[in-house]
């Protein structure tokens, strides 16, 4: 059989693959780290925002939590 029957002209080996991190998929990593790092940091500072607003841990939570689901 010819090469060309066969589909070894096909046949890539793993160096010659295109590469995995291409633009959109960096940019979908680093947008999902941003976005879930903007609730976890607040979290770590709800005392100190409740606070300074004069108002109580758990709205301050509760208004981080709709805005997370927003």
């Amino acid at each position: 059989m010819s090469d060309s029957v066969t589909g070894a002209d096909s046949v890539r080996s793993p160096s010659e693959s295109a590469p995995f991190f291409t633009v959109p998929v960096v940019t979908l990593i680093a947008s999902t780290f941003l976005l879930g790092m903007s609730e976890f940091v607040i979290v770590g500072v709800l005392p100190d925002i409740a606070a300074s607003l004069s108002v109580s841990e758990v709205d301050v939570g509760n208004l981080v939590a709709l805005f997370a689901l927003v």
